[in-house]
């Protein structure tokens, strides 16, 4: 959509996204014992839940959430199996940690996915990511916390937003 000659909202209708594994046990150095899910969303994600890493995820903690979550990442390559169902092509790994918060709702109901995306080589994502809403909306739903039709915005480290949906 634009206003004024300039743009003030793009849509976008990503590729079918799918939970992997829920709450299982990973094992990561120097962090301890983790329960995690995998899912994807146009990529792969491995996803922490950020009260288990005692981290708030604020710019500030931006540096010891990216050191953590490329942790994550190594040990779920290492311990865990990602095989998308329909593309053979696809590298068998999981590219991204998403650190969450747990999910919470704002005042119409709508569901708040506040994360953190630690990305290769080292960096945390300043947008909510496509890909990470995609897989996190994936995960909710194979939780039954999400259905078709629900919403859900995704928040990054800095407060940007992406608006989501599950059309189907």
């Amino acid at each position: 959509k634009c206003n004024g000659g300039k743009v003030t909202q793009i849509r976008v209708t990503n590729v079918p996204s799918f939970a992997g594994d829920i709450g299982v046990s990973l094992e990561v150095e120097g962090i301890g014992s983790l329960t995690v899910d995998t899912a994807y969303g146009g990529d792969s994600f491995v996803v922490v839940n950020s009260e288990d890493l005692g981290l708030d995820i604020t710019p500030d903690n931006a540096k010891q959430l990216v050191e953590v979550g490329m942790s994550i990442t190594q040990a779920a390559n290492e311990q865990l199996k990602f095989v998308h169902p329909t593309n053979e092509g696809f590298a068998s790994h999981f590219s991204f940690c998403m650190i969450a918060k747990p999910i919470f709702y704002d005042e119409d109901g709508v569901a708040i996915s506040h994360t953190a995306v630690a990305i290769q080589p080292g960096k945390i994502d300043r947008s909510p990511t496509g890909t990470g809403c995609s897989a996190r909306m994936a995960l909710l739903h194979a939780k039954g916390q999400l259905k078709k039709g629900d919403k859900m915005i995704g928040r990054s480290i800095i407060g940007s937003e992406f608006r989501c949906c599950i059309e189907e």
